[in-house]
């Protein structure tokens, strides 16, 4: 997969901005990315490994990434009994 419009940055800056506010930051201040980062690439990627997640979401694009992580937090909430 190989980034094309230079949105990477962007993805990026966005979880970054999601971490912050949801409590994921490091004692020191800084963002903890990994702990965003492996669920939201297993849920848009299918496994914990791979290409760079910022430049695969970018070849994904934001309608097929969004869809898949959406299904993983319908699914996951399926099997937590969530409604």
């Amino acid at each position: 997969l190989a980034a094309t419009g230079g949105e990477a940055d962007a993805i990026a800056s966005v979880v970054c901005d999601v971490d912050a506010t949801s409590g994921l930051v490091r004692p020191d201040g800084d963002v903890h990315r990994k702990r965003a980062q492996a669920p939201i690439r297993v849920a848009a990627l299918g496994s914990s490994v791979g290409p760079p997640l910022w430049e695969a979401l970018e070849a994904l694009g934001p309608e097929v990434t969004v869809a898949r992580i959406a299904r993983a937090a319908e699914r996951l909430a399926s099997e937590l009994g969530e409604p």
